[in-house]
């Protein structure tokens, strides 16, 4: 027998980094679930009906070289994942102070 878990109406499910530029590190860091994408977005789907919110977190790299740079095809969500029918997507930079990371714009959408 399972056990069921009651997820709580408060809950949110927060998708972090899932762009097109992540890609490009795939085999340099041994990427082991090809299913990513597609369960995440089997997920978002899920999570949709239920009237949970969803929160995209979208990494913007101001390293000169970084696929995830603002103004290259790499920052943009993957397709299975796409933000457009969410209301909130977090936009941030990555500034590491020892194991803390910030948020630096959060855009919520009408």
């Amino acid at each position: 027998m399972t056990a069921r878990t009651t997820i709580p109406r408060d809950a949110v499910l927060l998708i972090v980094d899932v762009q097109q530029g992540m890609d490009r590190y795939a085999e340099q860091y041994h990427r082991n679930n090809p299913d990513l994408e597609a369960n995440i977005g089997r997920l978002q789907r899920a999570w949709r009906e239920t009237g949970r919110p969803i929160i995209h977190v979208q990494h913007l790299s101001k390293e000169p070289d970084s696929p995830l740079r603002p103004g290259q095809a790499g920052v943009e969500f993957k397709d299975e994942v796409r933000h457009d029918l969410c209301r909130v997507r977090c936009d941030r930079d990555i500034r590491q102070h020892g194991a803390r990371w910030q948020a630096v714009r959060v855009h919520v959408a009408a």
